[in-house]
């Protein structure tokens, strides 16, 4: 197991970032900690939970798949799926890191 120290985390996500989208447990102005996109300078949450689970990111609660247009007797399906960039997600739960696979 590799171990960081808690001062040498900005530099690791600077690092991580620079190379993939991070996303990282926040805290929010209420107190709650929820997922955001990493910008340098944010602070990792010491919270334990976030307001969301890290398998949002992975199964959404609604997926859109076709849309359909319609002219006289004539139905057009139209294919609204979008390609997903990859990411990088730091601070993910054990439980939801083990419902992934």
């Amino acid at each position: 197991m590799l171990k960081i120290s808690l001062e040498k985390t900005e530099q690791l996500f600077d690092a991580v970032s620079a190379l993939q989208t991070l996303y990282i447990p926040v805290d929010r102005e209420d107190g709650c900690a929820e997922y955001r996109r990493y910008e340098s300078g944010m602070k990792l949450s010491s919270a334990l939970n976030t307001v969301r689970s890290a398998k949002d990111f992975f199964f959404p609660q609604t997926e859109n798949l076709v849309d359909f247009k319609m002219e006289g007797k004539n139905i057009e399906v139209i294919d609204v799926r979008e390609e997903s960039e990859d990411f990088v997600i730091c601070g993910v739960r054990a439980c939801d890191a083990r419902s992934f696979g």
